[in-house]
């Protein structure tokens, strides 16, 4: 246990760069990896897998406190927007989080597969939504909200790579978008953890979520620092292919050991 927990420190590290050099939340790299490191030290799948999104989401209440405050620090918050948006992503949250503790673990894998495949192919074309240049205004809330919250508890991620798409197609500029956005992954992530703790608490584990947490606000700067000196965009196809290597291969273990 104490090479695994040695082991937290790079998957954190890591996390943290990349969400801060390519904007992608850090449960798309610690889930697979901590899912793999978790069956390794002798976890069931069962166990294994849902822990590791629960590792995922309590992570974030450290690693996106530095994104949130920077973007309150230049007042780029629209709390109109948040407001709206904010209660359906933390609903929908919770009821990930459930989701997580029920549904078959190879079921879980495989839709966590499926998702991080339509992501890893969305960063490999470089396809970006198209700003709508109507006035910014927000439309199916109501559903958007608890699904992108549902999808995104499921997957352990904050929620960026899909609340940022749907602001800048209901006419946000990308900015004002990622802001938003950066408030309810802390929010989502917050909601997440507390679904956790009153459907699967044996699924969080403090000095995981502390190791990981504190390892990805350390290096997230650091992230940030080298997108201003290398090209993310050119990162992002490799990135993605990776991704989607690294997710399959957690759903084969996942696969061959039930």
């Amino acid at each position: 246990m104490f090479s695994l927990t040695i082991l937290l420190i790079p998957v954190g590290l890591v996390a943290g760069v990349l969400a801060g050099l390519l904007g992608i939340g850090g449960g798309l790299v610690i889930v697979p990896i901590l899912t793999l490191l978790l069956i390794e030290a002798g976890q069931a799948p069962e166990v294994a897998l849902p822990t590791a999104i629960a590792t995922a989401l309590g992570s974030m209440l450290l690693t996106a406190v530095g994104s949130v405050l920077s973007h309150a620090k230049k007042m780029a918050f629209d709390t109109a927007t948040l407001i709206k948006l904010a209660p359906g992503v933390m609903v929908g949250a919770m009821a990930g989080a459930w989701l997580v503790t029920q549904l078959p673990v190879a079921y879980l894998a495989g839709l966590f597969a499926v998702l991080v495949t339509a992501i890893g192919i969305r960063m490999m074309l470089g396809l970006q939504p198209h700003a709508n240049t109507t006035q910014p205004q927000l439309k199916g809330v109501f559903w958007a909200g608890p699904a992108m919250g549902m999808t995104s508890a499921l997957m352990g991620i904050g929620g960026g790579s899909m609340v940022v798409p749907y602001l800048i197609w209901n006419g946000y500029r990308p900015v004002a978008a990622v802001a938003v956005a950066s408030a309810t992954g802390w929010l989502l992530a917050a909601s997440g953890t507390l679904g956790f703790f009153l459907t699967g608490p044996s699924y969080l584990n403090v000095g995981y979520i502390a190791i990981i947490g504190a390892s990805g606000f350390v290096a997230a700067p650091a992230g940030a620092a080298l997108a201003h000196r290398l090209s993310p965009t050119r990162l992002q196809g490799l990135f993605g292919l990776m991704l989607m290597a690294v997710a399959f291969r957690m759903l084969w273990q996942i696969y061959t050991a039930t």
